[in-house]
């Protein structure tokens, strides 16, 4: 590649592309559905932890609020490697993320049911706050 077909790559790249409000209104539209199952699944949890586990309703609120703020700061590194990915050939650059999470995402979903009240509570605010990060943070 010459040096001016280099400069002229390079002075592409640096265009900034206005996003329409109709692909803003997309993609939050597309988030919604999965924030809608999230919640509920959240909301599900709470029930059954506090109602079930018998698991104290102060030590599920600590679990979220830890878990909210790990979240902050890991969402941005994650978001600055992904970035990073380079694109597979008609398939983009988070698809890779998406399915190497999804075994994550299964385990998660299948051990919520494998909780006894008989473990102390310490044990299950361990497991917890690992499952939210299995099921509830994926890239």
């Amino acid at each position: 590649m010459s040096e001016r077909e280099d400069e002229g790559l390079q002075e592409r790249n640096r265009k900034v592309h206005k996003v329409l409000f109709s692909q803003k209104m997309y993609f939050g539209l597309s988030i919604a559905g999965l924030t809608f199952i999230a919640s509920t699944i959240d909301g599900a949890m709470l029930k059954y932890y506090t109602d079930f586990i018998i698991f104290p309703a102060l030590l599920y609120g600590i679990v979220q609020l830890l878990f909210a703020i790990i979240n902050a700061i890991n969402d941005p590194i994650i978001g600055f490697y992904s970035d990073r990915t380079k694109p597979i050939e008609g398939k983009g650059k988070r698809k890779i993320w998406l399915f190497r999470s999804l075994p994550l995402l299964v385990i998660g979903y299948f051990l919520m049911v494998f909780m006894s009240p008989d473990f102390p509570d310490e044990i299950i605010f361990i497991y917890l706050l690992r499952l939210h990060f299995m099921t509830l943070d994926l890239p």
